[in-house]
């Protein structure tokens, strides 16, 4: 059994929390939030990172606090050679993000980041297809009004990268430009958009807001001979050719994404696996959701 640690407890940090106790593999060993009651004794309470023994008996560290922390915590367990998983963004300063970055690459520490939607069934199944000779892709995501009380609510940082996340974990980014983009604000904040950009000679048309009446994950990749319709909300994929349905997917009896990325966090601990290559994405994401700003 692995023991994680849990430092912010929001809804994150609940919905992390949910699938640990799921999971035969893990259970916790505390929760570092300064606003949490001491309610279980069997559990072990912090009010700040600096008042654990991460020497103690801690096997990971899921760090789902709010992002303007995230850093400064980074920072304090990377000394003692811990996995951690960062819920997105890191940090939504670009130089947080490659200073941490650079630590667990000197370190060759696992590092892993909440692009949960690279646990999304319909996801892996278009990354099996290695789809070719893609004109365009265009991309719906929209969300509901926020939960006043939470701190970070940039549309782009918050739900866009998500798609970022997926267009470089299928297509890989490369050489981004952004041809066009329009925000709207809200409270001097981005809540909505529409930005395209050109990667890795594709086109893409991102449109964002979490200010929507209804909640969309849509995602349609233009080939030479196919339409793909990837509705990753539902899980669910239409295959186009000429203008008809030629096939259709319905992804169900899948595991939940956010337990799917605690079995993937647990196998790379277990294997001792420091993957170079997500680290790296995830600076490359982060540069691009940077950009899109």
């Amino acid at each position: 059994m692995f023991k994680f640690l849990i430092v912010g407890f929001g809804n994150m940090g609940k919905i992390h929390l949910d699938s640990l106790l799921r999971s035969k593999n893990t259970e916790l060993y505390g929760v570092v939030d300064h606003k949490i009651n001491k309610k279980n004794e069997e559990v072990n309470y912090f009010k700040s990172i600096y008042d654990v023994n991460l020497n103690d008996d801690i096997d990971a560290v899921i760090i789902s606090s709010t992002t303007s922390s995230h850093y400064e915590i980074a920072k304090e367990i990377i000394k003692f050679n811990l996995p951690v998983l960062i819920e997105k963004p890191i940090s939504t300063d670009i130089n947080e993000v490659k200073k941490i970055v650079d630590l667990f690459i000197k370190k060759k520490q696992i590092l892993l980041t909440g692009f949960i939607e690279l646990f999304n069934p319909v996801v892996s199944y278009l990354k099996s297809k290695e789809i070719k000779k893609i004109s365009k892709i265009e991309i719906t995501r929209l969300g509901p009004v926020q939960d006043k009380s939470r701190i970070l609510d940039n549309v782009i940082y918050d739900l866009g990268i998500h798609d970022v996340s997926i267009f470089d974990f299928l297509f890989k980014l490369n050489k981004t430009e952004i041809i066009n983009r329009k925000h709207i604000y809200k409270d001097n904040m981005i809540a909505e958009s529409e930005i395209q950009f050109n990667s890795n000679n594709i086109e893409a048309n991102l449109k964002l807001s979490n200010q929507s009446n209804e909640k969309q994950r849509i995602w349609k990749i233009y080939s030479d001979k196919f339409v793909y319709e990837a509705d990753l909300l539902n899980r669910n994929l239409k295959i186009f050719h000429n203008e008809k349905i030629i096939e259709e997917i319905k992804f169900e009896n899948y595991k939940d994404a956010i337990d799917l990325q605690l079995e993937d966090f647990v196998n790379k601990i277990n294997k001792k696996s420091y993957n170079s290559e997500h680290v790296n994405s995830i600076l490359s994401v982060h540069k691009v959701v940077d950009e899109l700003n």
